[in-house]
């Protein structure tokens, strides 16, 4: 089912815009590897994935290949080798590995949820889990079913007989059934009056993927595979199959046209790109014929007296549509996007189908997970806050969250220093870069008050009805914000800030960080080993999270989250040229031949990057003991295990397809990038390997940049 977390924009750690499981392309001496006869000097940084094992470990350096030549192999050319992808994925690494570790424990705590749901109290975490899952699992139900929840839904767009009703229907699809068709209107904080709720509208989503996919001679044969997809799925509900593979022609067409009116993605992460405020009688114009009171009366809100526009080109774009389609056409494209949508929640033939075009084709996935597993990874997404209660409850450690935030303040400390002393700030500047920095929220682990469920009538013998009424609930309660007070949902962003995402975000508008609890564990923190090993990482990723704050999109934003020039001139020409050095530096870095990161697109994440890797080692070297800065362990210093450690945070690999979509439309870079190009900046880097101006890692003093 097409549903979609409501929330502002957060500048978030992980790759999220495509839900994606997170490629490999590939001061002194360097110690050789050094083995132990006890087999717990490594195992204790490690837990065990199909992926092998996460976390730090010199079991995964390659000492074969010199650092001073090629560092990210250096630092995992073991692991590299060693790695498989599986057949159910299209991603191998640390990330997931963890993301696939948590969706075993939740897999456990929901069958033993619905093994003892049946006697909860009704409304309580318990029998809210626990039915839904069982009611995912009842497939002998679901099969009997067939398409049968879907044909009223199906009979309300054939019954449609004027372009008039469209509004109320997209408005009941949205409310009802959970498709966001051609307009996705949610309301959030206005990014001028961030205590101020208002109406934005984005555009409605497309089916296939970015504009390449759509637009590019090369792509050709996804679309000729998305047309016999399109076609298939409409027979199942009864179009016979002429009528079915005409109709994907429409649709195709319709979604090009829609797809070449969007904003690129660089163009879209401008935040004042972004931001068009106008009356709804302004944007009546931009789509006439189209009836606003009728949708504003079907999404049960009072018409607001402004509204923001995240892309009026889209619109335009879309009133152009809507002109230049018949009725037909129309009804084809929201007939389509309902079953499209709710196949996850038919029979076993529709979600085989969907699987196999947008996992198999789409993604390269050879193999699917069984259902309980893929079940499991649905209603930990769609149903965070109760299941994320239960994995609290049962796998966080408060003890870790302590430490954690120790850390937190350490590097905030580090960055309050590191904005005092800026050579770079006006006074004026850094006045206000101080104001916002001790204004920014540090969240660890999961929200203060939990998203209160018990009133959504979930029944164990209802899958679909469940999905309807849980969708309501989410629609409905973000609508009903229209016209109150600004109040923000905690750890509650799907696929990123919940308790059981692997993720850490930051959020200019609320200027605050969640980092959720599922991060508190190898990869990112360890409880039992040295400093440097857990400043190279989660310090690192908390240090990333804080730069947001201040990288080129979140710089726009002050104190209170809203959008504010707080930079004098001077300051700003100054960042903007050391942001451009970031720019040059992975515009030059190729992924696949002819295929180049876009620097442009990556910047924001660039710049937090270089921004954690600098803060955590800072803090790192003001948290040790001079006579601590050189001591060795496992053949290694303190310097040469920060970086490792940030090293061995992002070693993954990608399946072909997959890294194309993400050098696409992703605002991450790939991870082997993530790991040397903060690097490389770092004298301390240079230092802690003996790497010269005659090594192949090396940039010269001039070409390095320290932003923050």
């Amino acid at each position: 089912m097409t549903r979609k977390t409501i929330s502002a924009f957060c500048c978030s750690l992980l790759v999220s815009s495509l839900l994606l499981p997170a490629v490999s392309a590939q001061a002194g001496s360097v110690p050789k590897h050094e083995h132990h006869d006890d087999p717990k000097a490594h195992a204790r940084a490690m837990i065990h994935s199909p992926e092998g094992s996460l976390g730090f470990s010199v079991d995964k350096i390659d000492t074969t290949v010199d650092p001073r030549s090629d560092f990210y192999r250096f630092a995992g050319g073991r692991w590299l080798d060693s790695t498989m992808i599986p057949d159910t994925a299209v991603s191998a690494g640390q990330l997931k590995g963890l993301g696939n570790t948590i969706g075993k424990q939740i897999h456990t705590l929901l069958e033993t949820a619905a093994a003892s749901s049946a006697k909860a109290p009704k409304g309580s975490v318990e029998q809210l889990v626990g039915d839904f899952y069982a009611s995912s699992m009842d497939t002998d139900r679901l099969e009997k079913l067939g398409f049968s929840p879907i044909k009223s839904e199906l009979a309300r767009i054939e019954n449609m007989n004027d372009m008039s009703q469209l509004p109320a229907q997209l408005a009941h699809m949205l409310t009802q059934t959970g498709n966001l068709i051609f307009l996705f209107p949610v309301i959030t904080p206005d990014d001028h009056q961030s205590d101020v709720n208002v109406l934005k509208l984005f555009p409605g989503p497309v089916k296939l993927g970015g504009r390449g996919s759509y637009l590019k001679e090369e792509k050709s044969g996804q679309r000729t595979a998305y047309k016999a997809y399109i076609s298939e799925l409409l027979q199942l509900v009864g179009v016979p199959a002429d009528e079915a593979a005409a109709e994907s022609d429409t649709i195709l067409a319709m979604e090009t046209k829609l797809v070449t009116g969007k904003l690129t993605p660089v163009e879209s992460s401008d935040p004042n790109t972004r931001y068009n405020k106008m009356s709804p009688a302004d944007f009546q114009k931009m789509l006439p014929g189209f009836d606003l009171s009728s949708y504003f009366r079907g999404l049960q809100i009072a018409p607001p007296k402004t509204l923001i526009v995240t892309d009026t080109k889209y619109m335009q774009s879309l009133g152009r549509l809507f002109q230049e389609s018949s009725l037909e056409d129309i009804k084809t494209y929201l007939r389509f996007c309902l079953v499209n949508g709710v196949a996850e929640a038919l029979s076993e033939e529709f979600l085989d189908l969907n699987h196999n075009f947008y996992l198999k084709t789409l993604k390269g996935i050879k193999k699917f997970k069984p259902r309980n597993e893929s079940m499991a990874s649905f209603l930990r997404r769609t149903f965070g806050h109760p299941v994320a209660q239960l994995y609290v409850k049962e796998y966080f450690s408060p003890e870790s969250r302590k430490q954690v935030e120790e850390i937190v303040l350490h590097i905030r400390e580090e960055f309050v220093e590191r904005l005092k002393n800026n050579q770079w700030l006006d006074d004026k500047t850094r006045e206000s870069a101080l104001s916002k920095l001790a204004a920014m929220e540090i969240k660890v682990g999961y929200p203060e008050k939990w998203i209160d469920y018990s009133s959504v009538d979930i029944r164990r013998d209802d899958y679909y009805g469940n999905m309807i009424r849980l969708n309501n609930f989410d629609i409905r309660r973000n609508l009903d914000q229209l016209g109150q007070p600004v109040v923000a949902d905690g750890f509650s962003i799907g696929g990123s800030t919940l308790p059981t995402d692997v993720n850490a975000a930051y959020s200019p508008q609320y200027n605050h960080i969640e980092i959720s609890a599922a991060l508190l564990q190898p990869p990112f923190f360890f409880t039992d080993l040295d400093p440097a090993v857990n400043y190279g990482a989660i310090g690192a990723v908390i240090g990333h999270e804080i730069t947001h704050g201040f990288d080129s999109r979140g710089r726009q934003y002050d104190a209170s989250g809203n959008l504010n020039n707080w930079w004098t001139d001077k300051d700003a020409e100054e960042f903007t040229r050391r942001a451009e050095v970031l720019i040059k530096q992975y515009d030059g870095y190729e992924v696949l031949p002819g295929l180049h990161v876009n620097g442009t697109l990556c910047l924001t994440e660039n710049i937090a990057d270089l921004g954690g890797v600098t803060l955590a080692h800072a803090a790192l070297q003001r948290s040790l003991k001079a006579d601590a800065q050189t001591e060795k362990i496992d053949g290694y210093t303190p310097d040469q295990r920060f970086f490792l450690s940030w090293a061995h945070l992002w070693m993954n690999k990608y399946r072909p397809q997959i890294i194309k979509i993400l050098v696409e439309t992703d605002s991450h870079p790939l991870p082997r990038f993530r790991v040397t190009g903060p690097m490389i900046h770092q004298d301390s880097f240079y230092k802690a390997f003996g790497i010269t101006e005659k090594d192949p890692m090396w940039i010269p003093v001039k070409d390095r940049v320290i932003i923050w």
